[in-house]
């Protein structure tokens, strides 16, 4: 059962950290394994969406109700000192801190999940891929690299995503993704040739060389978007994108 904290004989005990620990420590078998498992499989996600609604949807659910409340009568009197309060609230240490616990607590999930070879048996599918959804379009690109390929073991849209996984995967790199607007229309494919050749094939066969290349430029190849998987694959790329402006 996932708990947060604890009181041991009257006695607070904070253990907040113990569940990113035991993250850390299993990650290796808990992805490939566990995560295999029907048996092993559902008591990991029960722990995991206790998380997300007791802990991690609950400090940012708290944060845009404040907000939201704040916000509904700007002429009011009091608007400009509920607006500082609110303000003050959101900047406190504390706040920061459960926040920051929470986002590496996910993180911590996500690195479990990616390790998985399939998540297409994953418990309330539809809500998990919607989180992973909306995980995309944050400034952490660790975060979202390991929401993307959850996303894609997840089969979301009938498998679609793994198609353009490499498409997709350049829209979530810091430095590609603004080269990824024309290979989203034309495609791309490396041309490189012998220049790829490593050092020890320099002296192979000129059949082995050319073979060599060729197997190269399959591997860099990357589709365009086809235009009937448009309406399904660019909500995607904008949050992607999105992200980059934040």
């Amino acid at each position: 059962m996932y708990r947060s904290d604890c009181t041991i004989g009257g006695e607070f005990l904070e253990i907040k950290d113990m569940l990113y620990q035991v993250l850390q420590c299993f990650s290796g078998v808990l992805g490939p394994c566990i995560l295999q498992q029907k048996s092993l499989r559902e008591p990991f996600f029960d722990v995991f969406y206790e998380f997300l609604n007791k802990e991690y949807l609950m400090l940012l659910q708290k944060s845009e109700g404040v907000a939201a409340q704040v916000e509904t009568d700007q002429d009011r009197p009091s608007y400009l000192l509920d607006r500082m309060t609110y303000a003050n609230m959101l900047d406190s240490e504390g706040n920061r801190g459960h926040r920051r616990a929470a986002r590496v607590k996910m993180s911590n999930f996500l690195d479990v999940l990616k390790r998985a070879d399939s998540l297409g048996s994953t418990p309330k599918i539809a809500d998990f891929q919607n989180l992973l959804l909306n995980l995309l379009n944050t400034n952490d690109t660790k975060q979202q690299k390991c929401a993307l390929e959850c996303l894609v073991k997840s089969g979301y849209r009938r498998g679609l995503m793994a198609k353009y996984k490499k498409l997709l995967e350049g829209f979530s790199d810091d430095e590609k993704f603004k080269d990824m607007i024309p290979i989203l229309i034309h495609g791309s494919q490396s041309r490189s040739g012998d220049a790829d050749v490593p050092d020890e094939y320099q002296k192979d066969s000129e059949d082995k060389v050319v073979q060599k290349s060729k197997r190269k430029e399959t591997k860099s190849v990357i589709p365009k978007l086809e235009e009937e998987d448009r309406e399904a694959m660019l909500p995607v790329i904008i949050k992607l994108l999105q992200s980059k402006l934040l």
